[in-house]
């Protein structure tokens, strides 16, 4: 169980700049901004600012750029430490340390865990213990946003809306895990995260793990931009009115950066045990409406 509260205030404000010149039937200033605060992560500042640019009765361009955040929402932050298995192969094992340009980092790193030479880890190919759940320290995921688009509605064709839209969104400090196996390499090459790994002690399994805390925290981010398209059609038909709508996202990019700092590129693949989904690079939706 847990609980937060916040208190928001916030302001939006369209200013007109321009109007009635020519290529400018009207030209606004879009602004707002947020201002919050959480019993959990504190203040927190957000904002947007746009431009609205209506150049005649057929096209108007349209333009935003903000800075956003997600505070962790209760189960991130509570979620009860549950036991979970992982699937794992440990990189202090002698026989991972073969062919390795940093076997002698790795092999001095596995040493200061105490982890007796000749180690041949017993899970291999096994699932080892591990927690997963909330954490309490958790920050707030901090994002931004910047889109570009054009709205077409000729005049010659009643009913007809084109709109062509770009955007590209950062997220940094992502609300996530770090993985179990990044851990265990992360402690093994460079010594982070070894905090996170409890190994038996001596006996039958020295050396081995016996619990990896793998339960959320604030790491890497996601990249992603694209294209949206919208071609809308509405129109009068005996007593009611037909709509065809057509929405197609390109997607250029959708890049994961990891807590090691390596990049897994979503956009156009199906990724089943990594990654955040499915990311085709082309996707349509088409519908056809009677009211």
């Amino acid at each position: 169980k847990g609980e937060f509260d916040v208190s928001e205030v916030f302001a939006e404000m369209t200013v007109p700049l321009l109007a009635d010149l020519p290529m400018v039937r009207q030209l606004d200033l879009d602004l707002a901004i947020r201002f919050a605060d959480y019993s959990t992560i504190g203040n927190a500042t957000t904002w947007k600012t746009g431009l609205s640019w209506e150049v005649d009765d057929e096209v108007r361009v349209r333009t935003t750029y903000s800075e956003a955040i997600r505070a962790p929402n209760i189960s991130e932050l509570y979620g009860a430490a549950s036991q979970t298995f992982f699937s794992v192969d440990d990189p202090c094992r002698t026989s991972n340390l073969d062919d390795l340009s940093d076997a002698s980092i790795r092999t001095a790193n596995c040493a200061a865990l105490g982890i007796p030479s000749g180690f041949d880890s017993e899970y291999d190919d096994k699932t080892l213990e591990g927690l997963s759940g909330g954490n309490e320290d958790l920050k707030e995921e901090e994002s931004t946003s910047y889109t570009l688009g054009v709205v077409y509605q000729p005049s010659f064709i009643d009913g007809l809306s084109i709109t062509t839209d770009y955007w590209d969104i950062e997220i940094t400090n992502a609300i996530s895990t770090l993985g179990e196996q990044l851990i265990l390499d992360s402690c093994a090459s460079t010594g982070e995260h070894c905090d996170k790994i409890t190994r038996h002690g001596p006996g039958p399994l020295f050396g081995n793990s016996s619990d990896i805390d793998d339960r959320t925290t604030n790491v890497g981010g996601v990249d992603s931009s694209g294209y949206d398209f919208n071609v809308r059609y509405s129109t009068d038909l005996e007593g009611g009115t037909l709509t065809f709508n057509v929405d197609t996202t390109f997607y250029d990019t959708y890049d994961i950066t990891q807590a090691n700092g390596d990049i897994v590129e979503n956009a156009g693949f199906f990724l089943r045990n990594s990654g955040d989904d499915n990311f085709p690079e082309w996707k349509t939706n088409a519908d056809v409406r009677y009211t």
